[in-house]
């Protein structure tokens, strides 16, 4: 008897209107070698920075979204944290274009002044604080970059804190979702930590702790998780930032991959949730591949560089 089943599509445009339609971004690192940066940004002082291959392909990247947000005629944009790469205290600038932090802010604003320019339909701008070691222990740089996409851009745009309850109401319906960049961890099964952080939300919610929570949307592991479960969706967002070699992620090689891209959440008039996510393809270093010919002489190296524009 043959196992194999074989559905046929046939195609069926299905109508539905979306009062909230949500751009989510995180971990932008600007400022980072690695990081996300405006083509051709030129600082206070004059001087201009030119991007590497990898950025170069990221920015693809990042229109490739904007087009996305365009489609969805997105008119709330969301950035959960890590918008600059900050001082790099701890590796003493390495891996970095530059460690003044009035460098990477005014260049964040330039990248998400981008975003704004390009999807008309944004109404509103929120961004939350990041991992104080990629921003200012003294201050939330964060708090800069939104004050300065209101004043370069004409943007509404507000600074969030460190988390926030996100109230969506239309039609007498309400979901709340609660917005942080720091993300429960476990290196090899991130899941099974995201699975506990929703039983201690519900836990929470059951003693009077903490109010109802519909969604839990958090960044900082530079990769793209959701899970629904037990009536709460949860949702980890991908970077802006392709592999740093730094040393614990050459020993977790494989795993220290990140997802690339941003996230779109819908949620139509019955207020039912509706998150997409946009990951696009890895990027790796073209200089770190070696070839051996084989023909005449067997050690000779091909090398092969990253393109610098």
């Amino acid at each position: 008897m043959d196992k194999n089943v074989v559905l046929n599509g046939n195609k069926v445009t299905i109508s539905t209107t979306y009062p909230f339609r949500i751009g989510l971004i995180s971990d932008l690192h600007v400022g980072a070698q690695h990081g996300i940066f405006p083509p051709n940004f030129k600082d206070s002082y004059g001087v201009t920075y030119q991007i590497n291959g990898g950025q170069v392909k990221l920015w693809e990247y990042m229109n490739q979204f904007i087009e996305k947000l365009k489609e969805f005629k997105i008119n709330t944009l969301i950035v959960l944290g890590d918008v600059i790469a900050g001082k790099n205290a701890k590796e003493l600038g390495t891996y970095m274009i530059g460690t003044d932090l009035k460098m990477q802010k005014d260049a964040a604003i330039e990248v998400l002044g981008h975003i704004c320019n390009n999807v008309p339909t944004i109404q509103k701008v929120i961004i939350l604080r990041g991992t104080p070691y990629h921003s200012s222990r003294d201050m939330p740089v964060e708090e800069a970059v939104a004050d300065g996409l209101t004043i370069k851009y004409n943007v509404d745009a507000s600074y969030a804190g460190e988390y926030m309850y996100l109230d969506l109401k239309y039609n007498n319906r309400k979901k709340v979702l609660w917005l942080a960049h720091p993300a429960t961890g476990a290196v090899v099964y991130p899941e099974t930590a995201l699975g506990r952080d929703i039983g201690q939300f519900l836990q929470a919610q059951a003693t009077g702790k903490l109010p109802k929570v519909d969604m839990i949307i958090r960044a900082h592991k530079h990769e793209f998780i959701e899970l629904h479960k037990s009536s709460i969706r949860y949702m980890v967002l991908p970077c802006w930032q392709f592999y740093v070699p730094y040393d614990k992620a050459v020993e977790w090689y494989s795993k220290c991959q990140p997802d690339i891209g941003g996230a779109i959440l819908l949620a139509d008039e019955e207020m039912r949730l509706r998150p997409l996510h946009f990951v696009y393809p890895n990027i790796t270093d073209p200089e770190k591949y070696i070839t051996f010919h084989s023909k005449n002489d067997p050690y000779k190296v091909e090398e092969k560089c990253l393109s610098k524009k």
